[in-house]
């Protein structure tokens, strides 16, 4: 072994169980061999480690392994303009009370039709004004080898909106739709703020919302800021070194922007607010139709007195559970409901995801139902409850059950001819009992028929002569 052939390299380890691949920082590829447990302990997935491998080079494609150091994986940085009140410019819109200042280099923009809203009402907001977030307000380190390297962040979006139709704190601190167990309270150069954030995916990105609410002088705002990235490709060139955006440097670029706000008396005519003493009713609440079948959903509408917002909560009573079917039964877990433009939501299973969602306090609004894990409709019950200077009033509440009926588990045609033994099941909603059933015997129902071919066949669920009908709750 020769000096010369001793090798320190800087770059990105993959792999697991023994197998290790590794690149370095200018795309080269090398097999690591040498002591197991040394490389184990850097390796592991997610792939991407960062380190820097040392040893001999015992062929142009080979490593025998010395040491390896870990390294860290290097953040991108908000640019020096940022920090430059030069190179910023002034806003002023009397008209909603607000004027700020934002970096030359955010633009004025109209084509971010994906930054929506997130007020407690779907109705009455106004854009005051959008901006772009250029991809390199943040740029990585340059000491890397690598040069230059593009940071995981493809620009953004800061968006302003208000809404007079709101007409007390309480009440513009809610969101339409939010996490309640993750809603902060931050104070932002002496203005207090409530916050929430979501996310989504699609197509291998990613994309980030973060909206602050705050009430100013009989006004309710919204600042919404956007961001999107990519996770890079480890095994790219530099892969494992192009710098993350840390959640921290974004919080930094929001808290920079926001500290820019001043608010003044707007000229727009907001609404009058009612007394935080007075107590909100439910002047009517509908449902139609009052049974649930897939692909069908429920239409439910409602007015109200005195609400700032409402909101609908879902309870449930377990109907018969499917005795031989090829999945898992998950109990109220199989139970999805689906508000019109929000996440699925259950009815109290413990895999159900928390989620507060407001809507406006006369309106209508879509709900899907579906039912995968009883063999019989299972009931519903869906209460609405008004909200008063963000205080729920249960006791002004109404309530409507439905029924659910179950999903097919597979297409009518896919049942042998002449090898059915139909049975039709009569059965209450919140019946405890399992049902069972004797190939070719048929029972009178309600309306809805199982039809079983052969024990291992399963169900086929055919919907004919379903009750219909109408709930209403007035004053």
């Amino acid at each position: 072994m020769q000096d010369d052939d001793r090798i320190s390299v800087p770059g990105c380890l993959s792999g697991e169980n023994g197998k290790f691949g590794f690149s370095s920082y200018s795309g080269q590829k090398y097999d690591l061999v040498g002591t197991t447990t040394l490389i184990n302990r850097h390796g592991g997935w997610p792939p991407g480690n960062n380190v820097c491998v040392q040893g001999t080079l015992t062929s142009p494609r080979v490593i025998k392994v010395n040491s390896i150091k870990n390294l860290p994986r290097p953040e991108a940085r908000l640019i020096a303009a940022i920090g430059h009140p030069s190179q910023w410019r002034p806003y002023t819109y009397e008209k909603y009370g607000v004027a700020f200042v934002l970096p030359k280099i955010f633009s004025v923009t109209e084509d971010d039709q994906y930054i929506q809203s997130n007020f407690p009402i779907e109705t009455g907001a106004i854009t005051v004004r959008k901006f772009a977030i250029p991809q390199d307000t943040f740029l990585s380190p340059n000491d890397l080898g690598c040069g230059q390297l593009p940071v995981d962040f493809f620009g953004g979006s800061i968006a302003l909106f208000v809404n007079p139709g709101i007409n007390n704190g309480p009440a513009c601190a809610q969101f339409g739709g939010s996490d309640p167990t993750d809603r902060p309270s931050p104070i932002v150069d002496g203005v207090k703020y409530s916050k929430t954030s979501d996310s989504s995916v699609g197509m291998g990105t990613g994309y980030g919302y973060d909206y602050y609410n705050t009430f100013q002088n009989g006004l309710c705002y919204e600042f919404v800021f956007s961001s999107g990235g990519t996770n890079p490709n480890p095994d790219s060139p530099c892969g494992c070194a192009v710098p993350t955006l840390a959640d921290g440097e974004y919080d930094r670029l929001e808290k920079t922007i926001l500290e820019q706000f001043s608010f003044s008396m707007p000229q727009i005519t907001t609404a009058v607010p009612n007394k935080p003493a007075s107590s909100p009713k439910v002047l009517s609440f509908e449902a139609y139709p009052l049974i649930a079948t897939q692909p069908d959903g429920i239409t439910f509408s409602w007015s109200t007195k005195d609400a700032d917002f409402v909101r609908l909560s879902y309870s449930c009573t377990a109907g018969e559970e499917i005795p031989d079917r090829d999945i898992p039964n998950l109990g109220l877990d199989g139970v999805i409901i689906m508000e019109t433009g929000g996440a699925d939501m259950g009815c109290g299973g413990k895999f159900d995801r928390p989620e507060t969602v407001n809507h406006s306090p006369d309106s209508s609004l879509d709900v899907d139902f579906g039912n995968s894990s009883y063999d019989a409709p299972i009931q519903v019950r869906v209460t609405l409850t008004p909200f008063s200077h963000g205080v729920a009033y249960p006791k002004a509440a109404k309530t409507i059950p439905i029924s659910v009926y179950p999903s097919s588990t597979q297409p009518e045609s896919d049942v042998p001819g002449g090898a059915i033994g139909t049975v039709t099941v009569i059965s209450p909603a919140d019946t405890k009992q399992p049902s069972s059933y004797k190939q070719g015997s048929k029972i009178k129902s309600n309306g809805w028929t199982v039809a079983k071919s052969k024990p291992t066949t399963g169900y086929i669920w055919s919907r004919t002569n379903l009750p219909t009908g109408k709930s209403i709750f007035t004053k």
